[in-house]
């Protein structure tokens, strides 16, 4: 692929899943989640590529400083953190530790993913239109990331997708046909959910909607 320069981005911003619970399957497993993180990049052709992609089962130091390595070396704006539930804290603690110890670079957003909404439609609609429209790039390394993305939502596995999800969510939108398109289709799937509609169905009608753009 077209490798573009960080210094070429319009934007770079990451998210931090901190893995604040287990999913049914885990605890059924008792395995315990998987902590992510994700930074990409978008250019001003609207390409989205992922410049860092990690998960591992970690202690919460070890997490931290690999949160502080990748701001260092990306910089990403924002730094998103799940901060839903119990998820809050690790957010004020990372503030707190960044704030402490110098790293007034380190762009910490609490993001509250929106309740009601199930997780793999969601990650769906925040990615089916990137990749649809040919505007996702990884690097070969990255092949647990892609291996998710292949067999969701079917997999076990799914923290790299997840936090590409909110990553894509996160993009700004580009004025055009395109952003309108994203924005129509963001309201639409909100009134349906408003009005009690199946989660199938809405994800079907949104589907349909964006694929007039492309």
């Amino acid at each position: 692929m077209t490798v573009t320069p960080v210094k070429d981005l319009i934007a770079v911003l990451g998210f931090v899943d901190p893995s604040g619970g287990k999913t049914r399957a885990q605890a059924l497993k008792k395995t315990r989640a998987r902590s992510a993180i994700v930074v990409v990049g978008m250019d001003a052709l609207e390409r989205v590529f992922v410049l860092h992609a990690w998960a591992q089962r970690c202690s919460t130091t070890a997490l931290l400083t690999e949160i502080f390595a990748v701001a260092e070396r990306l910089h990403p704006r924002p730094f998103a953190i799940e901060a839903n539930a119990m998820q809050s804290l690790f957010v004020d603690c990372a503030a707190y530790i960044a704030k402490t110890f110098g790293r007034q670079t380190l762009n910490i957003t609490p993001y509250h993913q929106p309740s009601g909404i199930e997780k793999d439609f969601r990650n769906r609609t925040a990615i089916q239109p990137v990749l649809a429209q040919g505007r996702l790039f990884l690097r070969e390394d990255q092949r647990e990331l892609r291996s998710e993305l292949l067999v969701h939502p079917r997999s076990p596995v799914k923290d790299l997708v997840d936090a590409l999800g909110s990553c894509c969510a996160l993009l700004p939108r580009i004025a055009g046909a395109r952003g309108s398109r994203n924005a129509e289709a963001d309201g639409l799937a909100a009134y349906l959910r408003e009005t009690g509609v199946a989660p199938h169905e809405i994800e079907r009608r949104v589907q349909d909607l964006l694929a007039q753009t492309r």
